[in-house]
């Protein structure tokens, strides 16, 4: 099936000498001496539908323009498919009127701005760029001829034709980054169209790891993916904005120089700040058990060893034993050897295996120091309202796991900033020295 194609063109009341027209890139013209842009839309696309809008003064002299000056008085009748504005100082009508035109069936738009009654284009250019917000797809071209040599009484100008498309592509890119950049989403009615295809896939690649926390593949996927396509863009207008998302990214989502702890507080404090408070907390939880297997690790390597190698070194099942199986055990609570029984010897195929030995488990316990089992004011434990910080965080995101009516964001936020602070407080002295020991 043919395409519908219309041509939508503002009119000006250019008339006399004829000018030199330049096609460039944009448009293969028939010839190039012309009054104004009118007679080379006929020309170039004569299977359109050439939509004028104008006052009554721009119509009269245009149309004397086909009949006397360029020998085209045979397509006077696109007028009657045109617009006319009878008070150009009434935005309201308008709008309407751009309004009506994209409304109609058409399934590709050509638009030419190049003259007009002053304000004119400028508000044509504003309708396209909220229809550029809403849906951009049907809009091939915005032609406009710039003028490279100016038109005098006795000689026409020089006029060379651009396609102002590609700076709204930009508007649209520039809009998409700015989101992205607040919270970490994709805007999906905005099409940035092919040229920035593999863009939009690796912002979708960086959305989508975040928000389900895969950071493996964040770090070593999305994020250097993402870069790559970044590194692309060369546009001025908006290369200040990417090198700013590029810095934030080559700052925040990295493993080198860090342990994984530290990596995953940096990102969960991210979330936190964007509004991702569930996220936020359950990374931050994640950041807390890793942060006690570095811990341990740093003060019974040769034990941590055995534990890394019985669990085929799954940090969550890793991180699993050093929060539950170490750091909740207390030997003021419960006996050893009862906590020993439950917590490292494991059947399995009807076997019973040793993870570590009585001593070795007694000494990773006792390795915890006190300032970790301080317990302080918690809301979030509903039975004593006190806790040791870690175990809060656990609480914290365990609540916010369920739906609560009674939560309200700005205080919640307070309260979460605050376990924040605190986690960053407390683990701060360790962090060089953890640096120093370990995987990251």
């Amino acid at each position: 099936m043919k395409m519908k194609k219309a041509v939508i063109t503002i009119l000006g009341t250019i008339e006399g000498n004829k000018s030199e027209y330049i096609g460039g890139d944009v448009l293969g013209l028939v010839k190039e001496m012309y009054v104004n842009t009118l007679s080379i839309l006929i020309d170039t696309y004569p299977d359109a539908d050439i939509i004028p809008i104008y006052t009554g003064y721009a119509r009269k002299i245009q149309e004397r323009v086909l009949k006397e000056l360029e020998d085209k008085e045979e397509y006077l009748y696109i007028f009657d498919n045109g617009y006319q504005i009878k008070n150009e100082n009434d935005f309201d009508e308008i709008f309407s009127i751009f309004e009506e035109i994209f409304k109609k069936d058409y399934d590709e738009f050509i638009i030419d701005v190049t003259h007009g009654f002053r304000h004119l284009p400028l508000l044509l250019l504003i309708e396209i760029l909220i229809k550029n917000f809403q849906d951009n797809s049907k809009i091939s071209k915005i032609l406009f001829a710039k003028e490279l040599t100016k038109a005098t009484k006795d000689k026409g100008g020089k006029y060379e034709f651009i396609d102002l498309k590609e700076y709204l592509d930009l508007a649209n890119i520039a809009f998409v980054l700015e989101t992205f950049e607040k919270n970490y989403t994709l805007p999906l009615h905005i099409n940035l169209g092919k040229e920035f295809e593999k863009l939009t896939l690796a912002l979708r690649k960086f959305s989508e790891d975040i928000m389900a926390l895969n950071i493996d593949s964040l770090f070593k996927v999305a994020v250097p993916g993402l870069i790559r396509e970044l590194e692309k863009i060369d546009k001025p207008s908006i290369r200040n904005q990417v090198e700013s998302i590029m810095a934030h990214l080559r700052e925040d989502f990295k493993y080198e120089g860090k342990r994984r702890w530290e990596t995953y507080y940096d990102v969960a404090y991210e979330l936190k700040e964007k509004g991702y408070l569930l996220n936020s907390l359950a990374l931050l939880y994640e950041s807390v058990r890793l942060f006690l297997k570095a811990f341990l690790e740093y003060k019974y390597p040769e034990i941590m060893e055995k534990v890394e190698e019985f669990y085929k070194g799954d940090d969550y099942k890793i991180g699993d034993f050093c929060m539950n199986k170490v750091f909740n055990v207390s030997s003021k609570d419960i006996p050893i050897e009862k906590a020993f029984k439950r917590n490292c010897i494991v059947k399995l195929k009807n076997k019973e295996i040793e993870i570590l030995t009585k001593d070795e488990y007694q000494k990773l316990i006792k390795a915890i120091e006190k300032d970790f089992k301080h317990k302080e004011e918690c809301i979030y434990d509903k039975k004593s309202k006190k806790a040791d910080l870690f175990n809060c965080i656990s609480f914290a995101r365990n609540n916010f796991a369920h739906a609560n009516k009674e939560n309200d964001f700005r205080e919640v936020k307070k309260s979460i900033d605050k376990l924040f602070s605190c986690f960053e407080d407390k683990t701060e002295k360790y962090k060089k020295v953890l640096r120093g020991s370990g995987e990251r």
